[in-house]
């Protein structure tokens, strides 16, 4: 091969290879604008078997319930960039009315979250100011009925939203209790429970409310 091909080739290889390098730096240093909303599947709190419901009245906030489920929302920012004005709506299912909803719990110092109800449609709105990058809101939701969870969703010009069916937390409704009263009582239970993801969740939360429960004596 001549000489001047083979120089050319050369020159070739280190263009393509100037040209990927810069690609790549651009890639990884560009800000990216991205959400991820987490939404855990709903854990029953309390539910009347169909033979009694109608001998058997029980109230939640005043109002007559016959199933009751808990279920939690995360918005996390997946990106490289601050979001500003993050507005999360929580809307819910035919036959799923949302009973209320927790003050949001963060990662970080509070940034002044605030939620709003839309008594027609029974549906939330969560405020958000702004969301640095790898921040986290957690939102606690009751239903009521089908216990169906609400959908989630947000929309913001020029950002990247995501959906994710996850568990954020094993919440402690009634089978999670009594799962975990199995771990603590029987040792090869408790052993295996703590191998598992969702029971180490469950500890973790119970925990962290605990600690809030002390705060607000």
């Amino acid at each position: 091969m001549r000489p001047e091909i083979i120089n050319g080739l050369f020159a070739l290889g280190g263009a393509l290879i100037g040209v990927a390098g810069t690609w790549l730096v651009t890639r990884s240093t560009r800000a990216v604008r991205k959400l991820t909303i987490l939404q855990s599947p709903t854990t029953a709190l309390l539910d009347v078997a169909v033979p009694v419901r109608s001998d058997v009245q029980i109230l939640f906030k005043g109002q007559p319930v016959n199933a009751l489920a808990i279920g939690e929302i995360a918005v996390v920012n997946t990106g490289t960039a601050p979001i500003e004005a993050v507005q999360l709506f929580i809307t819910p299912k035919d036959g799923s009315p949302i009973a209320d909803i927790s003050r949001p719990r963060t990662n970080f110092e509070e940034v002044g979250e605030s939620t709003s109800l839309n008594e027609d449609s029974g549906a939330y709105r969560v405020h958000i100011p702004y969301l640095n990058p790898r921040d986290r809101v957690i939102v606690e939701y009751r239903v009521v009925g089908a216990r169906q969870a609400p959908i989630a969703s947000t929309r913001i010009m020029g950002v990247d939203v995501k959906l994710k069916k996850e568990t954020v937390s094993w919440l402690p409704g009634i089978y999670a209790d009594r799962a975990a009263e199995m771990a603590t009582t029987l040792p090869f239970y408790g052993f295996f429970f703590r191998m598992v993801k969702p029971f180490s969740l469950y500890v973790k939360w119970k925990r962290e409310h605990e600690i809030l429960a002390n705060k607000d004596k």
